[in-house]
């Protein structure tokens, strides 16, 4: 081996050379802060570990020590145009800028389980007619990566490798300029007019060949080596863990039931979307999975959205308990003074201190499946959150007999002069279904604070949310909560089975004018309208002419890419953008939900669910996309009309539906 890291003194050399001969297989996994046989390491049960945790970059691999100290290798790519240099130093998986980076992710282990099972990630970036697949593993402080050049134009592109400190802490930053020693063999050299006055090393790969970069963490500095192709012990481990993904099949099929090629493609699909977008938020110093890393790099480092990430921590649960765990956590971290989870919450500081979201949360911790002495033992203060929440949809949202959706500004001011504010845009967005034609020309009351409108799918997601809320209420021996909501939930239900047309077959919105007597039933039907099913309103008859009469009716909700988030026959479903005729993950997910309680809807709940599979399975296999919404025409997510993120992690939701 050539040499390498003289200043650092014998001692750490003959430590790296162990590490850098051996591989990492010759590591054991030690816990509960024992040391490794190699005597390289000391891990302790709250380190984090390498992973992808810098939200700005894939490309970006950050070790985080047991006191939070963050130091990273950040890859990138560097090209010499005709007018100038141009560098990619952060990438993201869906940009849709022009000239920008194609990510196509691939394996990624479970974030949450790095220090017990290790890291790998694969994935493939395309940029300025240069294609390279990058393959990473790491266990404990020592990391490598694979990169291969799949694709090289006539002016090159090299691959850039430099090393920094991530976020704020207790440590000085390095200034040493051998952070990262790289080996200069192989033709590497310093990259000129590197971005922000930097340094950093690059290197030409030509098509087909290979170069491998391996580093350590040794009393706190960084060190490593770049080399020319693969050795064995490289390939073994790289081959070794991403066999080991395979294991993730097994534990969704613990969940799911048996699992063929399809489910399995559908597993790794969705374990994929989820680990990649999880990042590290040093403002609370936790892992947390975001919808996606676009939407939280411009809103200051992360964003949490109430029931989105809900749904995330219910994907989490096919997988990982205390990845589920650890999100469902996270989005009631978020609760806001006035009691509520809000519409969202930002690393920039804003948050929705105006409104929150559907009230999905008991609903989330009653599909991860949790048993009731562990959801004693550690969620005792979420429950708690929980039921405060319900408490403040009762007091604020309630609209004479039944909730409205609503905006208001409670113990937190409008600091940030968002323009959804107290209005009725902003109380449309506390729906989730942010420009519904269900809530057009509809008044809002600037006093109270809501829409003139009883919503039945808000009123459903209530009631379900009492009767569930009061089972775990009781399990902590709360008694008079529990008793409380059960009287809501009969309330509602009662309530909102006055809303039944009886000619139509269907519940609709009712239109509140404050005289009971003038009160009118909308005509705009959306998948909202099933969710009385989901409450246990209808009786089995009415169900099955929900079901048959619109659900599966083509006119209106059927076809092969269901459920269309307005009734076809709405004169905005053609325009297919968002909420105004698109095809919803959550939705499907929330109909899905209340068809299986009823035993004659069976079939029905067969049909949702298999169309609802098929629709993600084919759009991924197409194009690797995992849909914020789709198509419901065509059911891509690109088709010209549509308006998706294509790295969206609630589109999974549409897999676990089989």
């Amino acid at each position: 081996m050539t040499t390498i890291f003289n200043h650092l003194g014998q001692r750490r050399l003959r430590a790296l050379v162990v590490f850098f001969l051996l591989g990492l297989g010759s590591i054991p996994y030690i816990c509960d802060g024992q040391t490794t046989k190699s005597s390289l390491v000391k891990i302790a049960p709250q380190e984090i570990g390498w992973g992808t945790h810098d939200v700005r970059s894939v490309l970006t691999h950050v070790h985080i020590d047991a006191q939070q100290r963050a130091k990273g290798i950040v890859i990138g790519l560097h090209k010499t145009a005709k007018n100038g240099e141009l560098f990619l130093t952060e990438a993201l998986i869906g940009r849709k800028t022009k000239d920008a980076e194609v990510v196509t992710i691939g394996a990624h282990n479970n974030p949450f389980d790095s220090g017990k099972d290790g890291a790998y990630t694969s994935c493939t970036i395309a940029w300025q007619g240069a294609t390279f697949r990058l393959e990473t593993y790491a266990r404990f402080s020592q990391w490598a990566t694979v990169v291969t050049c799949l694709q090289q134009p006539a002016m090159p592109v090299y691959l850039t490798v430099t090393t920094r400190n991530f976020w704020s802490g207790p440590y000085p930053l390095f200034k040493e300029p051998n952070l990262l020693v790289l080996n200069p063999i192989s033709g590497s050299r310093l990259a000129h007019n590197y971005p922000n006055g930097g340094d950093a090393t690059e290197v030409l790969i030509k098509q087909g060949e290979s170069r491998v970069i391996q580093a350590a963490i040794v009393d706190q500095k960084m060190v490593g080596n770049l080399r020319f192709q693969a050795d064995s012990s490289v390939k073994r481990q790289v081959a070794a863990l991403a066999d080991g993904m395979s294991t993730r099949d097994e534990m969704y099929r613990k969940y799911v039931g048996p699992i063929d090629q399809d489910s399995a493609t559908v597993a790794r699909a969705t374990l994929s979307t989820l680990a990649w977008n999880t990042i590290y938020d040093p403002t609370k110093k936790r892992l947390l999975t975001v919808v996606n890393r676009i939407w939280s790099v411009e809103r200051g480092g992360y964003v949490v959205f109430c029931w989105d990430n809900f749904f995330g921590a219910i994907l989490w649960s096919k997988f990982s308990r205390e990845a589920a765990i650890s999100n469902f956590v996270s989005t009631l971290d978020e609760v806001t003074p006035d009691g509520f989870v809000p519409n969202n919450s930002q690393g920039n500081g804003r948050a929705a201190w105006d409104r929150s979201q559907p009230p999905v949360g008991t609903l989330a911790l009653r599909a991860m499946n949790l048993d009731k002495e562990l959801i004693n033992q550690r969620l005792a203060p979420e429950i708690k959150k929980l039921i405060t929440w319900n408490n403040w949809w009762w007091a604020n949202r309630k609209n004479g007999a039944l909730l409205s959706w609503g905006s208001r500004q409670g113990k937190v001011p409008n600091r940030f002069a968002d323009a959804a504010w107290n209005n009725r845009l902003a109380a449309a967005l506390e729906s989730g279904a942010d420009d519904s034609p269900a809530y057009d020309d509809v008044p809002f009351d600037p006093k109270s604070g809501l829409l003139m409108l009883h919503d039945v799918g808000l009123n459903s997601l209530y009631a379900n949310d009492c009767a569930l809320l009061a089972t775990y209420a009781k399990l902590l021996g709360l008694l008079a909560d529990a008793d409380t909501l059960l009287a809501r939930n009969t309330y509602i239900k009662t309530h909102l089975a006055k809303l039944w047309d009886d000619k139509a077959g269907i519940y609709k919105n009712r239109h509140v004018t404050g005289n009971p007597a003038t009160d009118t039933l909308s005509s705009v039907i959306t998948p909202f309208n099933f969710l009385p099913i989901l409450a246990g309103v209808p009786s089995p008859a009415k169900a099955l002419r929900m079901t048959h009469g619109w659900m599966r009716n083509p006119l209106h909700f059927g076809g092969p890419y269901p459920l269309p988030s307005v009734d076809k026959q709405h004169p905005s479903y053609f325009r297919q953008q968002y909420w105004r005729g698109a095809t919803w993950p959550p939705m499907n997910y929330l109909v899905l939900t209340g068809l299986r309680t009823y035993p004659n809807l069976a079939a029905d709940a067969h049909w949702l669910g298999e169309a609802s599979f098929q629709l993600f399975l084919n759009e991924y296999q197409r194009k690797g996309y995992i849909g914020e919404n789709y198509s419901n025409i065509t059911g891509t997510c690109d088709d010209g009309l549509v308006k998706a993120e294509t790295n969206y992690f609630w589109g999974c939701l549409l897999g676990i539906m089989r």
